[in-house]
C-alpha cells in the first residue's frame, strides 16, 4: 500500500510539472513539430505554421433574417463532392453531390434522375418534342385537347374557355379597322342589339289617300328607341303638275325633307320614290314616333300611299 501511494504521489507531483511547460508554450506561440517521442515544439513561423484542423460543429448561431454584410457577417460553409459514380446504401452517410460548375444537384425523383441533366444538355438540331404539356383546371381535371390544325374535332374533345385580350389590335376593335384586321362575324339578325335587349322588334307603317295629305307613323314604345330604315312614296298623277315636300319628322336632330314631283296627267301612275336609310335613323328620344308625311298632290289624283319600315330597340 505504501508503495502504491508513493507511485500515485509521484504522478500527482509530476503532472503539474509536465502541464505547466505545455501551457507556457501555447501562450508563447509555440507550434507542434512532431509527436516524437518525445513531443517536439518550436516557435511558430512561416516555415513552421500553426496547423488547424477540425470537424463540423454547431457552434455558430445567427439571428433569423438578420442583415448580411460581405466580409463581416459569419456563416458556416458547406461543401459537396463531384462524383457521378458515387452511391449510398441505406443507413450510410454521404456528402452533397455537385456538378462540374460546381453547383448542387437536385434529384427530382426517387431513382436519381437529375434535373440538371435536362437543363444543361444541348437541344438536338431539327424538330424536337420537349416534354408533354397538359392543361388542367385547379382540380386537376378537364384537360384541354391539343391536336394538329388539320385534325377534325370529335365530341369527346375537351375545350378551353378564353377571353380575348382587349389590348390586342384587330382582335377586339375599339374603332375603325381595316378588313385585314377585322374579326368576321356571323349575324343572326339584320337588326343590331344593345345592352337593353338582344331582340329588336321590326316594325312597318303604311297609309293611303287620294288628293289630301297622307302620313304613316312608326310608333314610339316606352324605354325603346324607334329607328326608320326606309320609306316609299307613291301616287297617281294630278290635273296640274306639281312638286311637294315629303317630311320625316321625329328623327334625331330634326325633320328630314324630300322633294316628290307629280306629273300633270291624272290617269298616269307616278314612279314611286323609295328612300333607304343606311344606317337606319333613330328617333330623337326613347318612346318617340317617326312620322312620314306626303302632302296632297292636288286635284285629279286618284290614289296616294306612304309606307315606312324600321325597328324598335
Amino acid at each position: 500500500m505504501k508503495r502504491l501511494l508513493g507511485i500515485l504521489g509521484a504522478g500527482v507531483f509530476l503532472a503539474p510539472a509536465f502541464i505547466a511547460p505545455a501551457a507556457a508554450q501555447q501562450v508563447n506561440n509555440y507550434c507542434w513539430v512532431s509527436n516524437g517521442p518525445p513531443v517536439q515544439w518550436a516557435p511558430c513561423s512561416a516555415a513552421n505554421p500553426l496547423a488547424i484542423t477540425g470537424a463540423g460543429g454547431g457552434g455558430l448561431s445567427v439571428v433569423d433574417s438578420a442583415a448580411w454584410t460581405t466580409g463581416v457577417s459569419p456563416f458556416t460553409p458547406s461543401g459537396g463532392v463531384f462524383n457521378d459514380a458515387a452511391t449510398l446504401s441505406t443507413g450510410t452517410q454521404g456528402t452533397f453531390r455537385l456538378t462540374p460548375k460546381p453547383a448542387q444537384i437536385i434529384d427530382v425523383d426517387s431513382v436519381g434522375n437529375q434535373l440538371h441533366t435536362d437543363i444543361t444538355s444541348a437541344t438536338p438540331a431539327g424538330a424536337n418534342t420537349i416534354g408533354s404539356v397538359k392543361i388542367v383546371d385547379t382540380a386537376g381535371t378537364n384537360l384541354a385537347t391539343v391536336k394538329p390544325a388539320s385534325t377534325a374535332p370529335v365530341a369527346t374533345d375537351t375545350s378551353v374557355v378564353t377571353a380575348l385580350n382587349p389590348n390586342s389590335p384587330g382582335i377586339i376593335a375599339t374603332g375603325g379597322s381595316t378588313t385585314a384586321l377585322s374579326v368576321p362575324v356571323n349575324m343572326n339578325s339584320q337588326y343590331p342589339v344593345n345592352s337593353v335587349t338582344t331582340a329588336p322588334a321590326p316594325i312597318t307603317a303604311s297609309a293611303t289617300g287620294t288628293t289630301a295629305s297622307v302620313a304613316a307613323t312608326l310608333a314610339g314604345v316606352a324605354s325603346k328607341t324607334t329607328f326608320i330604315c326606309g320609306m316609299t312614296i307613291s301616287s297617281s298623277g294630278a290635273t296640274t303638275p306639281t312638286a311637294v315636300t315629303v317630311t320625316v319628322a321625329g328623327t334625331i336632330t330634326g325633320t328630314m325633307n324630300f322633294i316628290y314631283s307629280v306629273v300633270g296627267v291624272a290617269t298616269d301612275n307616278q314612279v314611286p320614290m323609295t328612300v333607304p336609310f343606311s344606317p337606319c335613323v333613330p328617333a330623337s328620344a326613347a318612346n318617340t314616333g317617326i312620322v312620314v308625311t306626303q302632302p296632297g298632290v292636288g286635284a285629279g289624283a286618284t290614289a296616294a300611299a306612304v309606307t315606312a319600315w324600321g325597328y324598335q330597340l
